[in-house]
């Protein structure tokens, strides 16, 4: 999965789903937020499984 955040402010999320074992994989892109849609819950800690954003400075 992939969250790709783009400069006017939409959240775009790109997905691999298995549709079933015989049938392989597809790719699809959903944008958040959808009408009708929210979040299931909220978590109370930080995902851990990425690699941290380097930080940066100005010169």
């Amino acid at each position: 999965m992939a969250r790709l955040d783009h400069a006017d402010g939409r959240t775009e999320y790109q997905v691999t789903l298995q549709t079933s074992p015989d049938r392989g994989t597809v790719h699809r892109a959903y944008w958040w937020p959808q009408p009708g849609l929210r979040r299931a819950h909220g978590s109370t800690c930080e995902p851990t499984d990425r690699e941290p954003i380097p930080k940066t400075t100005a010169s």
